[in-house]
């Protein structure tokens, strides 16, 4: 017997499957829609295996690419020739899908699909409230660690052409005493769709920010190449906007392990490259010489504090030279500020036990009247006190005076100066005022100062470049006093 509550019949049998009717044109569809999902379900299986899930979103694309495909189950099961099947053939979502599947794909430092940014919309002339409107706008592809922004539109001349005209009916009214040349490229430009959300979009990275940077903004449009006047006139008039059109044909050559390769590492999600000289704060000072980061392992003492214990339990899992420090600072020229300095010798002094001390001594060696040892030999007694390969360190480390802020700097240096430590904003502001990247575990600090650059009446104030390791270590020497002070 039948489920009365089984509208598509997925329960009958095989059998009874076969007597039904066949809607080929919608199960080409599905079994497109099939292969897009497994695709799909396949790249999250790789964002899991590389603990790099929440890196990238998907769920309102994934949810729209689901909702298709039990569509196109049902349509699969009617009659070819029903009006529901034909209409649901014909306005199926699915071709958009798989475009912005596809384009996603051959991007780099991808982090959303589908993505719904906020934005304020300009107060109308001559008006003025209290209260601002707030609109949204969706982004089909985040790119390039968020400094691309991708619109993906299956637009055709045809299409286009029909907007042009609908908005010439609809407004010539407003344009009765101008030119007609000029009132139709007038409604060419501004009344179709796509130049109204070319708009929003614009307005929207006008108030984004990432690394101080505006997203740059795409239109991806496959099918409207500029074959015709009144089309590349369209084409124009977006780039004049400031958008980058692309109209690229056919598949573009992709992997999905080339786009996981994209977004691997903290590094790999960066927006802007690191310096060539790096600015490396206190937490960076104590990881480079800890037992924890460079001994095999370290025996658990009854004293540690629990935050030692989960260190050592991290270290197992990524070690803090070889995944953390390496990829960041080989091959690079490293300085700290002297307040960072002061601070790391306080610490070693209290806590540091004796190779600790040992690998101090190789980050800044003390005075001597001897020469100083080449940098070549100071890497070379470093390797000896690791397990790790640690020879593209580059030692010593130069220590600098702290900068301090004055009203000459640039925007911010004086309020961000005010809203730090002596240490941190020895740190912070230093490697600011050298334009360098300051590297640092302290997540809490770096969120700190990013929002108090990007708040409002900060728009144009281009704060420090942070990068924040995920992970920190400390000095093992002695217990709980001084870790708690870290």
């Amino acid at each position: 017997m039948a489920d009365p509550n089984d509208k598509y019949a997925f329960s009958h049998s095989e059998s009874e499957g076969e007597e039904g009717v066949l809607n080929p044109e919608a199960e080409a569809l599905l079994d497109r829609s099939t292969i897009l999902l497994n695709e799909i379900e396949s790249f999250q299986k790789s964002l899991r295996r590389a603990n790099i899930e929440r890196t990238v979103e998907l769920r309102l694309f994934v949810n729209q690419v689901k909702s298709e495909h039990r569509c196109l189950q049902g349509l699969a099961i009617e009659p070819p020739d029903s009006t529901n099947s034909r209409h649901g053939v014909h306005a199926s979502n699915l071709p958009y899908l798989e475009a912005v599947w596809m384009y996603a794909k051959s991007t780099t430092g991808i982090t959303a699909l589908c993505k719904t940014f906020s934005y304020t919309e300009p107060e109308p002339s001559g008006r003025r409230g209290n209260k601002k409107k707030k609109s949204n706008v969706t982004v089909d592809i985040v790119a390039q660690n968020g400094l691309q922004w991708i619109k993906v539109s299956l637009l055709t001349p045809r299409r286009l052409l029909f907007e042009i005209a609908k908005a010439g009916w609809e407004e010539s009214a407003e344009f009765s005493d101008e030119d007609p040349e000029d009132r139709d490229a007038a409604l060419a430009t501004g009344s179709t769709s796509l130049s109204q959300l070319a708009d929003n979009l614009l307005l929207a990275a006008s108030q984004t920010r990432i690394q101080y940077l505006h997203p740059a903004i795409t239109f991806v449009l496959p099918n409207l190449p500029p074959s015709t006047a009144e089309v590349r006139s369209f084409l124009t008039s977006l780039q004049e906007k400031g958008i980058t059109i692309s109209t690229p044909s056919g598949t573009l050559p992709a992997t999905l392990g080339s786009l996981i390769d994209s977004i691997s590492s903290p590094l790999a999600r960066r927006a802007l490259p690191l310096s060539n000289t790096l600015n490396i704060d206190t937490t960076i000072l104590l990881a480079l010489i800890s037992d924890i980061s460079h001994h095999a392992s370290v025996p658990k003492e009854p004293r540690f504090h629990h935050a030692i214990l989960r260190q050592l339990e991290m270290e197992a899992e990524r070690g803090m030279i070889k995944d953390h420090l390496l990829p960041v600072l080989a091959g690079r020229k490293l300085f700290c500020s002297q307040s960072a300095r002061d601070r790391f010798d306080e610490i070693v002094e209290i806590v540091a036990t004796p190779t600790e001390r040992a690998r101090a001594e190789l980050l800044f060696p003390p005075p001597s009247p001897a020469p100083a040892a080449p940098p070549r030999e100071l890497a070379e007694k470093f390797q000896e006190l690791s397990v790790h390969p640690v020879m593209e360190i580059f030692l010593p480390i130069e220590t600098v005076p702290d900068h301090v802020a004055t009203a000459n700097d640039p925007p911010g240096f004086l309020r961000i100066a005010g809203k730090l430590s002596a240490v941190n904003r020895g740190a912070f502001i230093t490697g600011w005022a050298h334009g360098v990247t300051t590297v640092t575990s302290n997540r809490a600090v770096a969120k700190m100062v990013e929002a108090a650059c990007s708040g409002e009446g900060n728009e144009d104030v281009v704060g420090p470049d942070v990068y924040v390791v995920e992970s920190a270590r400390s000095l093992v020497g002695k217990a709980k006093r001084i870790i708690d002070d870290i």
